[in-house]
């Protein structure tokens, strides 16, 4: 009997494949060409030692797939989700039930597949231009017309050879429209020179700012394009107006504290108690007020 060692199922003496679960039963030695089965630690008619460390989930599809030069399997939860393999300089994607490509397309590259939603949507190269596919339906989730791509989760960042936008792989929705010089993984949009922000969809932040700060944070230290500087939330609502010559972000024992100048007064502004002290003290006073 031949038992599987992906399922555990005992087979037949003579079966190639699994009666249970379809997985090959033999495996090739890379040195002589000839099939054993895939739990033998050494070739039977030439001696060579097999690789022992290769992953049980490339073991699966081996048999059925030698003809690929390479092989990226993509699981979740256990459950393999598609296959990409690799030969004569093109990739294709294919299903790990059949083990059969998923469509008829061959792409140049593939980038690294948005890991939310199961691996669900792919980045790949087409006849030189960039696009998204559903690894698992083969369905052509984003056109291939596009000379970039860049990612973040389903959205997907792209530019046209002109502009950047970006489109929602779940929906093909256009998200930001195709008309910045600029998108950051985090929706701030360049225009003209200056800086603006989308958030569901809407330019909340219009594209009037030299700086909108590092975006990591729900309030931003940003400098418009008066020169100068303010506060604000990443909708847009003001905290401090923009009329300060300088703003000075500090962290001490992980409170937020912005210090911002006029001439020679500086205020600061507490973003845990929201308190806001005016622009009135000395750089050493300012650094003594008790804000905790």
């Amino acid at each position: 009997m031949a038992k599987c060692v992906s399922c555990g199922t005992e087979n037949p003496q003579n079966a190639k494949f699994c009666l249970s679960c379809g997985s090959p039963l033999e495996k090739k030695c890379t040195k002589c060409g000839e099939f054993t089965i895939m739990s033998a630690k050494f070739c039977p008619f030439c001696g060579s030692q097999f690789d022992m460390i290769e992953d049980v989930s490339v073991i699966r599809y081996k048999n059925k797939l030698t003809f690929y030069k390479y092989l990226f399997i993509y699981s979740d939860y256990g459950k393999d989700q598609y296959i990409v393999a690799f030969r004569n300089n093109y990739y294709q994607i294919l299903s790990p039930v059949t083990a059969k490509p998923v469509n008829n397309d061959k792409y140049e590259e593939i980038d690294s597949p948005s890991i939310d939603g199961y691996y669900r949507y792919l980045p790949a190269k087409k006849n030189g231009k960039w696009g998204v596919v559903d690894p698992i339906s083969g369905a052509v989730q984003i056109d291939f017309i596009y000379n970039k791509i860049d990612s973040s989760g389903w959205t997907f960042r792209l530019y046209d050879g002109r502009y950047w936008g970006s489109i929602d792989a779940s929906t093909r929705e256009v998200t930001i429209p195709f008309e910045y010089d600029e998108i950051t993984w985090h929706s701030d949009v360049k225009k003209n020179g200056l800086w603006g922000h989308y958030y569901n969809k809407k330019l909340v932040i219009p594209c009037e700012y030299i700086d909108l700060g590092v975006g990591l944070s729900p309030i931003r230290p940003s400098q418009h394009k008066n020169r100068k500087w303010g506060l604000m939330y990443s909708d847009g609502t003001v905290i401090i107006p923009f009329q300060y010559e300088e703003m000075i972000y500090s962290e001490p024992f992980g409170h937020s504290l912005y210090y911002f100048r006029n001439g020679d007064k500086w205020g600061l502004y507490v973003s845990e108690s929201k308190k806001t002290y005016p622009c009135i003290y000395t750089i050493d006073e300012v650094h003594k007020i008790k804000w905790w």
